[in-house]
């Protein structure tokens, strides 16, 4: 849902479940609910230290090598702030997470999901370019933490991203932090451009 206050328009989220296809959609009790909401909004801060620092990573490298500082600039993701709600402060019958709202002026995009490590767009197909590069913030997490975190889930418009799912073992963020992508990671990841610009070693698995 999309709301607007002071000019600025955000999105409000509220978990609800479904407990049969056939049947209509109903709100957790409040304890689930706010579990939730929290694990969202914590996912949501993790996901904005991880991408920054990437970013760290590449500026660092850039300093390092001057001689890459030729290299084709790279785009600046990041993702949405948001901020935990509770409409009653005493009673806190209701919890939800404020989003920043995506603009609609360009396509709504799913690079990776959080159930492997592919891109999930072909090179001739809209968000190719913005994929790749998130492949390769994958691997400088997953290398630089050795081997204990990376982000996934990737998904957005133009240069922000929402709804990560933080991957890591052991598992802290619920269904979304699939076990099997995780140990799978190391196999399935595709080195490209960036991870060879920025001289990051490949897998022992995919050579």
């Amino acid at each position: 849902m999309a709301v607007s206050a002071q000019g600025l328009r955000v999105a409000l989220k509220h978990p609800f479940y479904s407990p049969s296809r056939s049947s209509s959609i109903r709100c957790f009790n409040f304890a689930d609910e706010s579990r939730k909401v929290l694990t969202e909004g914590t996912l949501l801060g993790w996901a904005d230290s991880l991408i920054c620092f990437s970013y760290e990573f590449t500026n660092d490298f850039i300093s390092a090598h001057p001689q890459k500082a030729s290299a084709p600039s790279i785009p600046c993701l990041q993702f949405v702030q948001g901020v935990i709600a509770y409409p009653d402060p005493v009673l806190h019958r209701a919890a939800y997470l404020l989003e920043e709202l995506i603009p609609d002026d360009f396509s709504f995009i799913k690079y990776i999901h959080n159930a492997d490590a592919v891109l999930l767009q072909e090179e001739d197909e809209p968000g190719y370019e913005l994929g790749v590069l998130l492949c390769f913030v994958q691997h400088v997490q997953f290398t630089i933490t050795h081997g204990q975190v990376y982000l996934s889930d990737f998904q957005g418009a133009e240069n922000l991203l929402t709804d990560p799912q933080v991957m890591m073992h052991p598992n802290l963020f619920g269904e979304g932090n699939v076990k099997k992508a995780f140990s799978e990671f190391a196999s399935q990841h595709k080195c490209n451009k960036y991870c060879k610009l920025f001289e990051l070693e490949g897998f022992f698995f995919n050579g």
